[in-house]
């Protein structure tokens, strides 16, 4: 019925970049990230419920932090043999989002009017997250162009691509209750621990891929691309509960794919040309 929020946010970006070269043959570029963004949300809700009669609040209080440090090395490098263009790139990441105290609360209507804390269900609700991802990426290519006439020109190319990826994830569940002084002493606070077997998990990603391509065009009026990349891809999940004498679940893919591509351009003048392609990729 009605809903009223607040949101504050917190950005601190900050790129640099350094770039060196050695004549026009050979280049390398350092580049550096970090973004740090934090979010502070109070949002109130009011609304009904079919199974109570009256209307509800709910509250949340949430405070997230999420963090980005990146590392990128670059370079082009052109081989004096057969003019050989090799690039390649190293990449290093981290990526953080914390939820350390996020707090939701349901209240009911009663008779008077008024909103009192809802004394069933798995409310109030307290929550701590943690998640971080790291990634490390690896790429080299290689092009080697060719002139066979000036009817028949185009390149070879060929590549190598590592993957890898690793995540911890963290949840911690928490709810209370308070008991009427009527029925328990006064001041009394149950504190329940609702935290799931699958809250706390790690995960795994490595990646090798290998690709081929050779890209031809005959008297300025065709061109023909052929591809094949071959890609092996692991990905594991393990869940890692907090409580004891509780096994672990996991869960693997293991996929090996051959994933072959081609095209095929027709020039029909400078303003109008006719492609058909085929390609396979990993859904």
């Amino acid at each position: 019925i009605n809903v009223r929020r607040s949101l504050r946010d917190i950005a601190l970006r900050s790129f640099v970049t350094a770039e060196a070269s050695y004549t026009e043959a050979h280049r390398v570029q350092n580049n550096g990230l970090i973004v740090r963004t934090s979010q502070d949300e109070t949002r109130v809700d009011l609304g009904i419920d079919n199974n109570f009669d009256g209307l509800i609040q709910r509250v949340l209080l949430e405070w997230i932090e999420n963090d980005l440090l990146m590392h990128q090395l670059t370079g082009a490098n052109l081989l004096p043999l057969a003019n050989i263009k090799l690039d390649w790139q190293i990449t290093d990441a981290r990526a953080r989002r914390s939820s350390p105290n996020t707090r939701s609360y349901r209240y009911n209507e009663n008779r008077d009017g008024e909103f009192e804390l809802n004394p069933f269900g798995n409310e109030p609700n307290i929550e701590f997250a943690d998640l971080i991802d790291d990634s490390r990426v690896y790429r080299v290519g290689a092009t080697l162009p060719f002139d066979f006439s000036s009817k028949v020109v185009g390149q070879f190319a060929a590549g190598y691509e590592a993957i890898d990826r690793d995540r911890d994830s963290s949840i911690r569940r928490f709810t209370y209750r308070l008991f009427p002084a009527d029925n328990v002493r006064p001041s009394f606070i149950e504190l329940q621990d609702n935290t799931q077997v699958t809250d706390f998990y790690t995960a795994i990603q490595k990646q090798d891929a290998y690709y081929l391509e050779a890209d031809s065009t005959f008297w300025n009026t065709l061109r023909v691309t052929l591809g094949m990349r071959q890609e092996k891809n692991l990905q594991e999940v393990i869940t890692d509960s907090p409580f004891e004498n509780v096994q672990p679940d996991v869960a693997t893919l293991d996929t090996d794919d051959r994933l072959p591509a081609a095209a095929l351009t027709w020039f029909i003048n400078d303003s109008h040309q006719l492609r058909v392609s085929f390609a396979e990729t990993v859904a």
